[in-house]
């Protein structure tokens, strides 16, 4: 995620920095930082409006990815998630 909401993604990579360089490489703004990492599970983006900051957090299932981005941002919305494809619903 960059400073004004630019943002890259990438999942199934076979390393974390080969994932993280995907994603900034990706990345259409300035600053850009990895909010989250995830393997063989779920991870997702949330946005504070009353912040302005974006959080990630990531689970087991979408649905507890979703909900833990959207308590580390401490409120707000998720905007974005995604699941490897060696996911493995519980």
């Amino acid at each position: 995620m960059g400073y004004n909401g630019g943002y890259g993604s990438s999942w199934d990579y076979g390393s974390v920095n080969a994932a993280d360089r995907a994603a900034l490489n990706r990345c259409s703004d300035t600053g850009c930082r990895v909010l989250t990492r995830f393997v063989n599970s779920c991870g997702a983006v949330a946005y504070n409006p009353g912040t302005r900051y974006y959080w990630g957090g990531q689970g087991a299932t979408e649905s507890e990815a979703k909900r833990d981005a959207i308590s580390r941002a401490g409120g707000g919305r998720w905007i974005a998630y995604a699941c490897t494809t060696r996911y493995r619903s519980p």
